[in-house]
């Protein structure tokens, strides 16, 4: 009997050790396996930063908060992908996606740059504005061309027409639309029809002027190619109707939302179809859905486009090669074939193709939104279309070589516009050594009375007369 208990004892004793050897073993395979696909699907994100005071955040592409850590250093172990890191300072954001591999160690050092100074321009509703050297050309507020001179002088060009629209190659050339659909050449201020008579007069065309000066005119699915003196060719066609139109230099962006009545149905609800036309009728073309805007980089090489997740660059053969993950990504302009600039909301921001790098160049006052932007001819300045919570409309700028901005306009633009009773004042700022005072009479008041009192409102609010130069507003 004694025999038999130790024996028993003894296959209890191994039972236990081969049980435990084998969790052991089970423990150590599943660490091997945990380990190897931490490997095999894992990579180090380290992020830095020399700016001080700043936060460095993480996100996923689609916008999902990944983590966040303040100070100089961000260092965690992520899932291989694309992500999105920002650095938020004092007043400067910048932005860039980075690449996680597994197994690797990816470093990336971002240091947002100081925003720049932006200064007013005029304090009135202007759009469709281009700038030249000595000139800038816009709509006023009562959609008749205007032109603003080396001088500050403003003055009305075109006192018969409306124009709904006016698209620039630059401040030389541009082409018009009146309300009526009709289509007007803008040469050096000059206004003149534009032979253009290849579509139905219902429709309401869509135009885009190149940098080289070629007329790209939509109307409906058909899409035309002429120049300053008309000579318009139909060079490709789509069912439906166009909704965006923006050229390059020899190819257009071109995108046709499907007309449904004529069996383009099974496209889908929202599909559009988006299109890169060549100038000889050679185009690229996909189906997508939500594209509100669309700029051609000036080489043609890229693709910016705006969608509700935010912008996207696509090449010339419309495939993704980068993300923009802002969701209120607004009106693409190129400043040059790599630099891209757009808007979200109140910021004016850059974004470099090459390095995928995205940083704030400017924020308006007050968090007024910006509504437009044009960089002018000689790439000095970024011209922006700004709507005040005052619900008073300006045009500003930005600079962007280093320009000065002067402290007698900061100064007026602390007051302006004004009504000091009799007469209303406000500013021209393009050009000239000294900004420009508009004084605008009551109607029916002498205008030398109106410069009188403009002249006493000024110098009560502590302005030097000499640093100015006061005019009468003229009248459209």
């Amino acid at each position: 009997m004694a025999r038999e208990t130790g024996s028993n004892e003894f296959q209890l004793v191994r039972a236990i050790f081969i049980g435990t050897g084998g969790l052991i073993a089970v423990a150590i395979v599943w660490g091997i396996g945990a380990w190897l696909v931490s490997y095999l699907t894992q990579g180090k994100l380290v992020v830095t930063t020399t700016t001080p005071h700043s936060t460095i955040s993480l996100t996923s592409l689609t916008g999902t908060s990944v983590s966040s850590q303040g100070h100089t250093k961000l260092s965690v172990t992520l899932s291989s992908g694309q992500y999105v890191a920002t650095v938020t300072g004092e007043s400067m954001t910048s932005s860039q996606v980075v690449t996680v591999k597994a197994h690797h160690t990816a470093a990336y050092q971002l240091n947002p740059i100081s925003t720049t100074g932006i200064e007013p321009v005029m304090y009135s509703a202007t759009s469709n504005f281009v700038a030249g050297n000595s000139q800038l050309l816009f709509l006023n507020d009562s959609s008749k061309l205007s032109r603003i001179d080396a001088n500050n002088n403003i003055t009305v060009l075109d006192q018969n027409d409306s124009f709904r629209t006016i698209n620039w190659a630059n401040a030389s050339f541009g082409v018009g639309e009146n309300n009526s659909g009709h289509l007007f050449a803008i040469t050096n201020g000059v206004v003149a029809p534009l032979n253009f008579h290849n579509y139905d007069s219902d429709d309401q065309p869509l135009v885009s002027v190149s940098p080289t000066k070629q007329v790209y005119v939509a109307v409906g699915g058909n899409l035309y190619l002429g120049g300053p003196s008309g000579n318009f060719k139909k060079i490709f066609s789509s069912n439906g109707d166009a909704t965006i139109l923006n050229a390059g230099k020899s190819a257009v962006a071109f995108v046709v939302s499907p007309d449904r009545d004529n069996g383009n149905a099974a496209s889908g609800p929202g599909a559009q179809f988006f299109s890169i036309v060549q100038d000889s009728g050679k185009s690229v073309q996909q189906t997508n859905t939500g594209t509100f805007d669309a700029a051609i980089s000036p080489d043609d090489t890229y693709l910016a486009i705006g969608t509700a997740q935010g912008g996207e660059i696509l090449n010339a053969s419309l495939k993704q090669i980068a993300a923009i993950p802002h969701p209120n990504f607004s009106h693409p302009v190129w400043l040059n074939n790599n630099t891209l600039l757009y808007s979200v909301a109140d910021q004016l921001w850059t974004y470099n193709v090459l390095a995928q790098k995205s940083q704030v160049l400017a924020a308006t006052p007050l968090a007024a939104p910006i509504t437009e932007i044009a960089v002018s001819d000689d790439q000095s300045y970024v011209y922006l279309g700004v709507s005040n919570p005052s619900e008073i409309e300006t045009l500003e700028r930005v600079p962007l070589k280093n320009q000065t901005i002067s402290n007698v306009v900061y100064d007026l633009q602390e007051i302006m516009p004004d009504n000091p009773g009799t007469v209303s004042l406000s500013m021209i700022n393009f050009a000239g050594s000294v900004p420009t005072v508009l004084v605008q009479p009551v109607p029916g008041d002498p205008a030398s009375d109106a410069l009188q009192v403009a002249e006493l409102t000024l110098e009560q609010d502590g302005f030097n007369l000499s640093q100015l130069q006061l005019v009468i507003s003229p009248s459209d």
